[in-house]
């Protein structure tokens, strides 16, 4: 089995795959005998109080249509002490659908969904903080199921898919799959090490799913497919609806808009690659409780990407019990890993997502 990581020698994923779709491809088209019941059964999501996504969340699903708007946002990113540096953001809302009506930059009506691995049931796209603007699409920010199944056979030992945990990130405009069989100029990168999850022990993402430290190149892309149908190309990268020209290489569909939305130019101008913009990735039962304002309880929580004052004094109190992270006021990679062993060791949920619950355990 070749490893899907880009630079083997650094045990990272490539978001995953440089040629991710070409493996897709290649999974899909392995002989199958009909019909067949799959020993390993379904891969699909955890239960709630299982999961890094929504154990924290004080509230069940419910697929209630709600309206997000950019205070809700604005209300999302407080509660989570993340510090938005640019003017427009990508956002990324997990499990989640767009309902029908027209487009309005004010806000975007959605509904809740559960996450399969198989068919688009997030929402991606982009705030302008500016000017209170929103353009959301339909899209995953989970990995497709084969490439989950894939590495929950082959284990550990092959950086082949990940999750990557709800937070602040940080992309730049460039070119995904570079040395792939059909780059896509003008994506969104990640370059950054951050902690990610891997499905070693189950077919779906769970908080007790291991923590991997890595450089796994989550970009933002296009999906692969128009149409809701299964296998978007992703072995842990962010996928919007959308595939390229396969002459020109012009974006099309949704993902064309999203790129519209980020101001990108097409042709593709190279003096845009580098451009910054924060990623944030939350869930949408999160954004539906801050739309309603019906959040209950202390709203209070900090996680990959969170900065300031509390996130200091969480790090100091961390490197009191000898659980060693960053030490700089952000929660990176390495906090992330001290605040997970933290809650195991003090049996907690090992969402590594702290609440005021947290802190007051560690007594801050």
């Amino acid at each position: 089995m070749k490893k899907q990581d880009g630079k083997p020698e650094d045990g990272v994923d490539n978001g995953e795959a440089p040629d991710a779709g070409q493996r897709l491809v290649e999974l899909v088209a392995q002989p199958k005998s009909a019909p067949v019941i799959d020993p390993l059964g379904p891969v699909g999501p955890s239960p709630d109080p299982r999961s890094p996504d929504y154990a924290h969340v004080p509230a069940p699903f419910d697929m209630t249509p709600f309206r997000v708007t950019p205070d809700a946002l604005t209300a999302l990113a407080r509660w989570n002490r993340f510090e938005l540096q640019t003017p427009l953001v990508l956002v990324g809302i997990r499990g989640a659908t767009i309902l029908d009506g027209p487009p309005d930059p004010a806000g975007v009506s959605l509904s809740e969904r559960r996450v399969d691995h198989r068919r688009f049931n997030c929402v991606l796209g982009i705030w302008d903080r500016m000017r209170d603007r929103l353009a959301l699409f339909t899209g995953s920010t989970v990995p497709n199921h084969l490439f989950v199944r894939e590495q929950f056979i082959w284990g550990a030992g092959d950086g082949i898919a990940n999750q990557l945990p709800t937070g602040l990130y940080r992309h730049e405009v460039g070119t995904h799959g570079i040395d792939s069989r059909a780059p896509q100029f003008g994506a969104f990168r990640m370059e950054s090490r951050i902690a990610v999850r891997r499905a070693l022990h189950a077919l779906s993402y769970e908080a007790s799913s291991p923590i991997a430290l890595t450089r796994p190149y989550d970009n933002i892309h296009a999906s692969g497919r128009s149409t809701d149908q299964t296998d978007f190309s992703s072995a842990g990268c962010q996928t919007v609806r959308g595939w390229y020209d396969a002459t020109s290489g012009e974006p099309l569909h949704d993902y064309a808009k999203l790129r519209d939305a980020a101001g990108l130019n097409w042709p593709h101008n190279p003096a845009q690659d580098g451009l910054a913009l924060d990623y944030m990735l939350v869930t949408a039962r999160e954004v539906r409780l801050a739309a309603q304002q019906s959040w209950t309880g202390d709203t209070l929580r900090l996680r990959a990407g969170s900065s300031g004052n509390d996130v200091a004094s969480l790090q100091q109190a961390l490197a009191a019990r000898n659980l060693v992270g960053e030490f700089d006021g952000r929660i990176g990679p390495g906090t992330v890993a001290a605040l997970a062993q933290y809650q195991a060791k003090s049996r907690q949920r090992t969402d590594a997502i702290a609440t005021t619950e947290t802190l007051r355990s560690l007594k801050i």
